[in-house]
């Protein structure tokens, strides 16, 4: 997402011809090419020599942000191109948007119920408990057999 940020952002470089921003945009593209094939010191090296070809100085710009990402990440990045040609992941993007579709299903504004934080909290720690089977494991613990509880009692602990 940065690097798109910053290709974005060198579309509206002030003072710059369309072949200048062409090729400042190749540029970036192959930073970002060196990244995803594991080369991030080659990566930093390029995006270094756009800064001072750019006059983008400081941190505090489109540019700036992407450099100093990768310095404070560096000893995370990996090789997404090993990654996927070992069929392993490389983000936690599906699991994201099953948990962002769950919580958005309970949270929407629409309807008559609506949960709070703290309850949307609550509910998340319960379907987490059911799909380890803890349910019914802490409601045998907290309802024993001589325990009567209308209707539940006798149906949870005869299985």
């Amino acid at each position: 997402m940065r690097f798109e940020n910053l290709l974005m952002s060198l579309r509206g470089l002030r003072g710059t011809d369309v072949y200048s921003k062409n090729r400042l945009r190749e540029r970036v593209i192959k930073a970002k090419w060196l990244l995803w094939h594991g080369g991030s010191a080659r990566c930093l090296e390029r995006l270094e020599s756009l800064r001072r070809d750019t006059g983008w100085i400081g941190a505090r710009n489109p540019l700036g942000r992407v450099i100093r990402y990768l310095r404070c990440c560096s000893r995370y990045l990996v090789n997404y191109q090993q990654r996927r040609a070992q069929g392993l992941p490389i983000s936690s993007a599906g699991a994201e948007s099953v948990v962002d579709y769950g919580i958005g299903q309970r949270m929407k504004r629409n309807g008559h119920m609506r949960w709070t934080i703290s309850g949307a909290n609550t509910l998340l720690q319960v379907r987490c408990a059911v799909l380890n089977g803890e349910d019914i494991r802490n409601f045998r613990r907290w309802y024993t057999p001589d325990r009567k509880i209308e209707g539940f009692a006798n149906v949870i602990h005869a299985s």
